[in-house]
């Protein structure tokens, strides 16, 4: 095989773009991870949430609105073992509910974000979001609802 300069830098500009296209197309991949989503029923003003479904790379649970529940609940993994429970409703106006973002929540009527820990990020909302009281065993996380 006979390569001129022109082909030979060519070819290994090519190789080169291919191998830094699979390095960026694998981060993206990564951080398109599904958000973990489930359907639960409380029991005795209880939910419980298995640990196992939070990982190094998910640290959100949502836990879908059903029956007993006005809005979705989202928990959170922030440090270690430290988890948080929040109700998915906009404080700046009532019957909002929020989306999870990768940054945190966001409320599509106004605006408004908070953050992972229930913070406003962004206004019109001035007071943080509602936060369930819960516990952490070794395997589950129970929510009072």
């Amino acid at each position: 095989m006979d390569l001129n300069r022109r082909t030979f830098i060519r070819k290994s500009c090519l190789a080169c773009a291919s191998i830094a296209g699979i390095g960026v197309l694998s981060t993206l991949v990564q951080s398109c991870s599904p958000l973990v989503s489930l359907k639960v029923m409380p029991e005795q003003g209880f939910i419980q949430v298995p640990l196992s479904h939070f990982t190094e790379t998910n640290k959100l649970v949502l836990l879908k609105n059903y029956e007993a529940l006005d809005f979705d609940i989202a928990v959170v993994q922030l440090e270690g073992n430290q988890y948080k429970a929040f109700q998915m409703q906009c404080t700046h106006v009532a019957n909002n509910p929020l989306v999870a973002t990768k940054n945190g929540f966001f409320c599509n009527t106004h605006g408004s974000a908070f953050g992972f820990d229930g913070q406003v990020t962004n206004s019109p909302a001035k007071r943080p979001l509602r936060e369930y009281p819960l516990e952490v065993t070794s395997e589950i996380i129970k929510i009072k609802i």
